[in-house]
């Protein structure tokens, strides 16, 4: 595949965990089977039983009273497909950066691939997630774009306007695959979503039902 159309998610992922292996403020990480907090944690550890994949319409029978169960605080990140792990994850990135966070809502038999975000530097989100017959869905946010608009966000072709949860951006071809941009510069803070795997109409829909989580 040519350089231009890479998304550039695992090279980035790799440079945000070596940051974040020497940076003292607050990130945290996902992965298929836990969410892991690194550095200084910004919320509460998981539990060591949760797993970061979507429900599959499965139910867990009470194991006692309501009264005694522990009530968990709404957020506005309970809109976000994913387990309370996902949830959580958004909702700490929210309230750690000043600008715009979107996580995806998503249909059934799609689950969290990895996702992490650093604080440092203007602060930075990645997460890709991982749908039914190895389909994918890539975002990247915030000050991530420091290398120039050809190689941190890769284009062939202009499509046209599109939207990127509640913002306008740009759809363009990759080869393969569709790239939505909000500010594609070089100026923080910009916004990403990309997949090779994803036809045009499923692709700028799911871009456009990107859900603005709030502090």
């Amino acid at each position: 595949m040519p350089a231009r159309a890479r998304f550039g998610l695992l090279s980035l992922l790799v440079l945000v965990a070596a940051a974040c292996s020497t940076a003292a403020s607050p990130s945290q990480s996902l992965t298929p089977a836990s969410v892991a907090p690194t550095g200084q944690p910004t919320t509460a550890s998981p539990p060591a039983s949760a797993a970061a994949t979507l429900a599959t319409g499965a139910t867990v029978a009470p194991t006692g009273p309501p009264a005694t169960a522990t009530p968990v605080a709404s957020t506005d990140a309970d809109a976000c497909s994913g387990s309370a792990d996902n949830k959580s994850f958004f909702a700490a990135a929210a309230r750690a950066f000043k600008w715009a966070v979107y996580c995806a809502i998503l249909p059934a038999g799609w689950h969290v691939d990895t996702g992490q975000f650093l604080a440092d530097s203007g602060g930075q989100l990645v997460i890709s997630y991982k749908g039914p017959s190895g389909v994918s869905l890539q975002l990247k946010e915030g000050s991530y774009c420091s290398d120039g608009d050809g190689v941190c966000q890769p284009k062939v072709q202009e499509v046209g306007a599109t939207l990127y949860g509640d913002q306008m951006g740009t759809l363009y071809t990759l080869e393969p695959g569709y790239a939505v941009y909000v500010n594609d510069g070089t100026t923080p803070p910009s916004w990403a979503a990309a997949s090779v795997t994803l036809d045009e109409t499923t692709f700028v829909k799911l871009v456009a039902g990107l859900h603005h989580v709030k502090p």
